[in-house]
């Protein structure tokens, strides 16, 4: 194809550009719309805190670290590994072992099924590991 002297190309930025704007705009109608709206309950209803499950001393981040568990008495690896990633990012700090994640965030997970132990795995999450 021969290139006019006086005719320029199309640069890819100006044709990407519109496309980036619009996006942009339908970002942020729709963060404008859906908001930060709390649940409300229906009139009549008020809701009550539950209480606290131990009164000893310990850290507010670690409150909800024995009671992580299901129905069927099989430890929520998902709300385990949230809190573990979260300690970290919090802390600045990076586990090698959960007894250094259990003695710096005074913490005590919940029991392992039988035949079963807590480990960290390769990619840094909490799995369950035969013994």
């Amino acid at each position: 194809m021969k290139k006019n002297p006086g005719q320029s190309q199309p640069d890819i930025r100006s044709a990407i550009r519109p496309l980036l704007r619009g996006l942009a705009i339908v970002a942020g109608v729709t963060v404008l719309l859906t908001g930060c709206n709390k649940a409300k309950s229906p009139p009549g209803e008020v809701s009550v805190p539950a209480p606290a499950a131990s009164t000893n001393a310990a850290p507010a981040d670690a409150s909800a670290a024995a009671t992580d568990t299901t129905t069927n008495g099989q430890p929520d690896m998902r709300a385990l590994n949230r809190q573990f990633i979260s300690y970290e990012l919090e802390n600045h700090t990076h586990f090698k072992t959960l007894d250094e994640y259990q003695a710096a965030a005074h913490i005590q997970l919940p029991p392992p099924p039988a035949g079963k132990k807590y480990a960290i795995d390769k990619r840094g999450y909490i799995t369950l590991a035969n013994q």
